[in-house]
């Protein structure tokens, strides 16, 4: 009965108090909702966490408490601060059929990295987004999310675009959400150094994925190959220094664009130019099109070459060239 449920909640809430589980601010939030107790259990029962019984109220007490706790920690809001924004956390969990603790753990992912309560908040939101129609847990989704915000300059107001293209994307090909992800996360920086734009990397990717069927790979493919058409010289070492940490691939690099540009060259007849000028390159989109476009029309030992210095020991490139690019 309600009077029973009312009950409990007010020992459960005393008792947790008692032991110091909750800290003042959340102590006071909640007690509020306990005094309209019929209209805070109508809004749990709408949510996926549907708290039937004491001991999972409990738990949801700690959990949120705990949530509330390390979001503390890594910002400087006041007491009204967080107050309102617990109450943007129940509303938000209510509408993606989530967890308050969630939404207030995912925040503080995102509150770690510098964004303000309300910009975390918001990518807090699209992190669950993510979460329940990619199948991504939300550290997982934190980090596909930030490696494309940080390689495209993507702001928090619009990384709501970004998933939407991944959603689009998965419904139409043969590539789940956490697969662009994925792939994503590996490729990203590489290939916007490399000048290709995030929708050049979704098709790559995209294509890819088509014949080989692992995003992982693919994503780590367009990385190598993206910065191998540059040679040593042309990575900067910072870039560099990270990729060999991830298992960059660096036999047979060349180490020069020039070296590179005149390889493939000679071994597609003069039908491939990585440059646009002398001092640009063209982008990793373009240059895997012009070899695709050429590659029935070149010998098994050019393109075994062309895959050495591209790729390296990566086994895929021959297949993804021929069909993909």
């Amino acid at each position: 009965s309600l009077n029973n449920a009312q009950r409990q909640f007010a020992l459960l809430k005393s008792q947790a108090s008692d032991a110091g589980l909750l800290n003042k601010n959340i102590g006071t939030l909640i007690s509020e909702k306990a005094q309209n107790i019929a209209s805070y259990l109508g809004v749990i029962g709408s949510m996926s966490f549907a708290i039937t019984k004491a001991r999972d109220l409990y738990t949801s007490i700690l959990q949120i408490d705990t949530a509330m706790t390390s979001l503390q920690k890594v910002t400087d809001g006041t007491d009204s601060t967080y107050k309102v924004f617990f109450n943007d956390a129940i509303n938000m969990a209510e509408k993606l059929h989530g967890k308050i603790s969630d939404v207030i753990d995912a925040t503080a992912e995102w509150a770690k990295l510098g964004y303000s309560i309300p910009d975390a908040t918001k990518l807090a939101e699209l992190n669950l987004l993510y979460k329940n129609v990619g199948d991504v847990d939300v550290a997982t989704g934190t980090k596909d999310m930030v490696s494309v915000m940080k390689a495209y300059k993507i702001e928090a107001n619009n990384m709501i675009t970004v998933l939407d293209k991944y959603n689009d994307v998965s419904n139409k090909f043969s590539i789940s959400m956490a697969g662009i992800g994925e792939g994503m996360r590996r490729s990203a920086s590489a290939m916007k150094l490399a000048g290709n734009d995030i929708n050049d990397t979704l098709g790559l990717l995209v294509a890819g994925n088509n014949v080989i069927q692992d995003p992982a790979v693919v994503g780590t493919f367009l990385k190598t190959a993206s910065m191998r058409i540059r040679g040593a010289n042309g990575i900067p070492t910072k870039l560099r220094n990270e990729l060999e940490a991830d298992g960059f691939d660096m036999d047979g690099l060349l180490d020069s664009a020039t070296q590179v540009q005149a390889k493939l060259s000679k071994l597609t007849n003069g039908q491939v130019n990585i440059m646009l000028n002398p001092n640009t390159f063209k982008k990793t989109y373009d240059i895997l099109s012009d070899i695709s476009n050429v590659w029935d029309k070149i010998t098994d030992r050019n393109k075994a070459e062309i895959v050495e210095i591209i790729g390296g020991n990566e086994p895929h490139l021959a297949l993804y060239v021929q069909k993909c690019a």
